[in-house]
């Protein structure tokens, strides 16, 4: 056989291994018009990427090793890492149907936070594979070191290379986007991605965002609120006067009056298992108690699937970054938090979580954005040495019980911020705790899902209790968790539907509430900046594009995206719910009133509405790209006050 054709087999095989592995995923024919011969096609196509990734790795290798002695060396590394990569995208793919986006490397330094998550999912098994597949490269060289040291192409491995070349390629074209996700090879794919992020960068600088650039009209223009512009080189960028219109609720605060303002996050608290919204498990009983003498809104929502793009969306009154690099988590980007304007009007600010605060940057991320105390599991464990812990972190009791304790030490008006994480996969509860019994055909995952649902109701009902008059709390889900809905999905990455993003907000507030009540306004996690201005009564400079959930607001509608898997885009306006998947192409739009459970698309039944929801999507995605892309929220040095 020709030297070359035995190299690009050889190390190739464990490709074709993992992909015939693949090839029995269900989503594969999960679709009645994905033909058999369709996934043929299809895994023909990948063979090829797999045969070209190699190609890539021996032409590469082979032209440096004429200039760099034991060239070869580095190339049996370039292949065990990428045999890893493969091996680790299809354990993700086969566990959770998502691949391995570019994305997700920036979780290297955090990978020991994952690790329970991994034992539950099954990394035991993994973990002697992906070792396998590290070492074959290097089993494999006493055999081909002669023909890597010698490496050459003949004409006919140039015909070779370039027609699989080309079938890799180009014959991604006719088959379905929803098909290639599922079977493109995953260094094939971050390629694909890394030179779609070079063009993207190419094109920003290209066609920078006008100095002029204005907030489109009519899309997420803030509503009820009198403000007026401050730069026309930041659109977003403006200082709220006052809020006006007819006020919905009340929460009675006096002229001048600093309370504490306390943001408490609960990790994946989903509004589809609230009580008081027709939950049917009984797994809130504290917060469906407080919500009786608070203020619920029952169509609130997260902007987005992760908590880092929940706090972006919340605490500076954005939407996370439209693209998966997530720039917004940088701690030098250019932002203004809500612990900036509450420090300029005289509070202390602080965010307090029982994970780990490195996590995601958090740490220097909150630090550089106006927050003075950042607290995190380490510190917390300091005052609960015996505390039990996870790789996530500790369980809720702890970090209420240690924010009590903190809260009760200040001397000032203080805007708290906390993150719950014991509602986190893998659902693990104190070995003391015992949870009620949930029905026996529910799946495991579901079942431990609402036993640590309910261990972090219990922790929110014990810190309530410990709030005087001084407080305002606001406790809302950062976003929601797919318990097999839809397609049996159980991953947060995966679809925009209620499961993933529909969650609580109370604003509870002791003997300051005279007429509790639930509003069904259309809101979300954007609102939350100008609700505590107006509630507050301040004038600030921000570049909140949310409304005052205290006025009375006509025809509100809001925006949600997921970047992870095919790019998903959504909005609600009334009734209707709109989702476009972006990378495949396909649009879904539900009538909420009557399909609370979004398993009637009616896209078909109403084009008009579809092409103007779409229309105003691509607007959304347009501008915040643009604005993300140039960094125009606000300039480098901007003051405050």
């Amino acid at each position: 056989m020709d030297s070359f054709i035995n190299l690009l087999i050889l190390f190739t095989f464990p490709s074709f291994a993992v992909r015939v592995l693949i090839l029995q995923h269900k989503e594969l024919f999960s679709k009645p018009s994905t033909p058999f011969l369709s996934v043929m096609g299809a895994f023909i196509v990948g063979v090829c990427q797999d045969l070209f990734v190699t190609i890539q790795v021996l032409i590469l290798f082979g032209m440096l090793s004429k200039i760099v002695p034991f060239a070869f060396m580095l190339q049996l590394v370039a292949f065990a890492l990428i045999q890893l990569n493969i091996i680790f995208d299809a354990y993700l793919y086969r566990k959770t149907s998502i691949r391995m986006d570019v994305a997700f490397f920036a979780f290297i330094n955090d990978i020991k936070c994952f690790w329970d998550s991994a034992k539950a999912k099954g990394i035991g098994l993994f973990l002697p594979s992906a070792c396998l597949f590290l070492l074959y490269p290097l089993m494999l060289f006493p055999f081909v070191k002669s023909e890597l040291i010698d490496f050459s192409l003949k004409a006919f491995d140039m015909k070779l290379c370039i027609g699989i070349s080309l079938v890799a390629i180009f014959g991604r074209i006719p088959l379905s986007k929803r098909l290639l996700y599922a079977i493109d090879n995953a260094v094939f794919h971050q390629e694909i991605w890394v030179v779609k992020q070079v063009f993207s960068f190419i094109n920003s600088k290209r066609l920078k965002l006008s100095k002029s650039a204005k907030m489109p009209k009519n899309v997420f223009l803030p509503m009820a609120e009198v403000s007026s512009a401050v730069s026309s080189e930041f659109p977003l960028l403006k200082f709220t006067e006052k809020f006006e219109g007819e006020k919905q609720c009340e929460v009675d605060i006096k002229s001048k009056e600093l309370p504490n303002i306390i943001f408490l996050f609960m990790e994946s608290f989903r509004a589809k298992d609230i009580g008081a919204l027709g939950g049917s498990f009984d797994v809130s009983p504290n917060f469906d108690r407080l919500a009786k003498e608070g203020i619920l809104f029952s169509n609130f929502y997260a902007n987005s699937i992760k908590t880092s793009r929940s706090l972006t969306s919340s605490l500076f009154g954005i939407p996370s970054d439209i693209d998966t690099r997530d720039g917004s988590s940088d701690s030098s980007f250019p932002l203004i938090s809500i612990a900036d304007i509450l420090a300029n009007a005289g509070y202390q600010t602080a965010y307090l979580h029982n994970g780990e605060i490195a996590f995601e940057n958090q740490f220097d991320f909150l630090s550089s954005h106006g927050f003075e105390t950042v607290y995190g599991k380490d510190d917390i464990l300091k005052h609960f040495p015996n505390a039990p812990s996870s790789s996530w972190g500790l369980p809720d009791e702890y970090l209420m019980q240690y924010a009590t304790k903190w809260l009760k030490e200040q001397k000032s008006p203080t805007f708290l911020t906390m993150f719950t994480m014991t509602n986190h996969h893998p659902w693990i509860i104190p070995d003391d705790y015992n949870p009620p019994k949930f029905p026996s055909h529910l799946k495991p995952n579901h079942r431990k899902y609402l036993e640590t649902f309910h261990y972090s109701d219990q922790a929110l009902g014990k810190f309530a209790s410990t709030l005087d008059d001084q407080t305002i709390l606001f406790v809302l889900g950062d976003h929601g968790q797919a318990m097999g809905e839809h397609m049996q999905n159980f991953t947060q990455q995966k679809g925009l539907y209620e499961e993933n993003i529909h969650v609580p907000l109370l604003i509870y507030a002791k003997d300051r509430i005279k007429i509790p009540k639930i509003i069904p306004d259309i809101s979300s996690q954007l609102d939350l900046i100008p609700t505590v201005m107006d509630m507050l009564g301040i004038q600030a400079v921000n570049h909140s594009i949310g409304s005052s959930l205290l006025r009375k607001v006509n025809k509100r509608k809001i925006f949600f995206h997921n970047p992870f898997v095919y790019g998903f885009f959504g909005m609600r306006e009334g009734p209707l719910k709109f989702i476009y998947s972006k990378s495949i192409d396909e649009v879904e739009l539900y009538d909420l009133e009557k399909d609370p459970d979004e398993k009637n698309n009616i896209a078909k039944e109403r084009p008009d509405q579809v092409e103007k929801f779409l229309a105003e999507i691509k607007v959304y995605k347009r501008f915040f790209k643009e604005i993300y892309d140039n960094k125009r929220f606000v300039p480098n040095k901007f003051e405050t006050s």
